[in-house]
């Protein structure tokens, strides 16, 4: 996402407040159907990437800014809890598909999840949603931007970034007021799907300090593994009415 009013670049990592950072920097954006290239967004049939989610080194390497831009603007990303994250993409990627895959299935990019999180074939690819977030804001293994704020302090990190482009706040009301408060994710994991994630987002915990934060208790721990089992039974359920018309 790039603003040439405010000179800046937003690297857009999934689920960390694009939103809020779109509303902040381009509140008047056009809609287009296609791809936009003046701002960076919607999905690219050459490059076959979501322009809006291009990391810092595809930005150069495809050229999607100019060297001299990617020297003098602002440049600036979020990043978020990996657990946090895969929590909150994972019950949004099931929106996307009818049956929704299991977490594993979401993890391997396998399954009912394969063809919106494999191939980048076209505009329903979502598999840049899995990408660790160190990908987004590193190159060459270095920090490639000038600020990288957290999630979990979303509007102070919104002030910092309204106070060095002189931004005045345009959020719209409800965006500003903060996100809903859910249950904690750490009361969805098993410790499968906890190492899962470890392994996953190894170089993301490590260089941005984050850990699993475990609220769980006997109670959620019962629940954590009833779970599973009743969206097993859900999935077979599915496939016999398909199947055989039950």
């Amino acid at each position: 996402m790039i603003s040439h009013e405010h000179k800046a670049i937003y690297v857009h990592v999934p689920k960390c407040a694009g939103s809020s950072v779109e509303k902040l920097l381009l509140p008047n954006r056009p809609q287009h159907d296609g791809p936009d290239y003046e701002h960076l967004f919607g999905w690219c049939p050459k490059r076959k990437i979501h322009l809006q989610h291009a990391t810092a080194a595809q930005m150069l390497d495809l050229e999607l800014v100019t060297e001299s831009q990617w020297r003098d603007y602002y440049k600036f990303a979020f990043v978020r809890n990996p657990f946090d994250r895969t929590f909150s993409d994972y019950f949004w990627m099931k929106t996307q598909i009818e049956p929704a895959g299991g977490f594993g299935e979401y993890i391997e990019r396998s399954g009912r999840f394969a063809p919106i999180l494999g191939e980048p074939d076209g505009p329903d690819y979502r598999g840049d949603h899995l990408i660790p977030q160190c990908e987004f804001v590193h190159i060459d293994g270095q920090v490639a931007v000038d600020f990288i704020g957290r999630f979990e302090s979303l509007d102070a990190g919104l002030e910092t970034i309204q106070t060095k482009l002189s931004v005045v706040d345009r959020r719209v009301p409800h965006l500003k007021k903060g996100r809903k408060r859910h249950q904690h994710y750490s009361h969805f994991y098993t410790n499968r799907m906890r190492e899962q994630v470890r392994s996953l987002y190894e170089a993301d915990l490590a260089a941005f300090d984050y850990q699993f934060d475990d609220q769980r208790n006997m109670m959620s721990n019962i629940k954590r593994y009833v779970w599973p089992i009743r969206h097993t039974l859900g999935n077979w359920k599915y496939a016999a009415q398909t199947r055989f018309g039950v």
